[in-house]
């Protein structure tokens, strides 16, 4: 009898210690796939609408600079004005050109906004242009006019700013998105391991 009652108290025990381990490693278990979850979340959010939206401000400051220097260009007393002017906007250009691939590489939306920008920016630069030959030209009045409220590069440009607009507000969604994503996960981990715990006390 006595025997009979060893073997049934050290079955009890294996079983429950088995229970216990069991318990134990699939909240290990659980806590390693959602952490991963959780940094695979992070990864995407820096690799992504985070590194976007610098690559969308660099680009926004880069075209307001373009139009602070071709407006020094315009109004500039010395040849060597004209060339400080000039040189500022060939580094902007330069710098326009890196943040289209930071935007391009990174961005997780339609193709098409983002073809809609370089076509934006295409036809911008191309008023540019002809306004930058017009100035060299003499014919400053047509410029004026050009870079005016309803001018045509005025126009351009406003056209770029909301293919920018686009992209920089689908990178905030996606950034929202992504950070409710986290806080659910979050919430379900807690849940769980409340729920795991629980069991190793009953």
């Amino acid at each position: 009898m006595k025997k009979i009652q060893n073997f049934r108290i050290g079955t009890w025990l294996f079983t429950g210690f088995t229970i216990i381990l069991f318990l134990v490693v699939l909240l290990g278990v659980m806590s390693y796939q959602q952490t991963r979850e959780l940094s695979l979340q992070t990864e995407t959010m820096y690799n992504h609408p985070l590194t976007v939206r610098r690559g969308i401000d660099r680009l926004e400051l880069d075209v307001s600079e373009l139009r602070l220097q071709f407006r020094n260009y315009i109004l500039a007393d010395t040849v060597e004005d004209e060339h400080l002017a000039i040189d500022a906007m060939d580094l902007a250009f330069l710098h326009i050109d890196d943040e289209l691939d930071t935007i391009e590489n990174g961005y997780l939306g339609p193709e098409e906004d983002i073809d809609n920008l370089k076509t934006a920016l295409t036809l911008w630069v191309s008023v540019r242009t002809i306004n930058m030959d017009k100035v060299a030209a003499g014919d400053i009045d047509e410029v004026l006019i050009s870079i005016g409220p309803d001018g045509e590069e005025a126009i351009k440009r406003n056209n770029l700013l909301e293919r920018i607009d686009v992209i920089d507000s689908y990178a905030q969604n996606k950034a929202d998105e992504l950070y409710a994503n986290s806080i659910t996960l979050h919430e379900t981990m807690v849940t769980q391991l409340i729920f795991i715990v629980s069991l190793l006390f009953l």
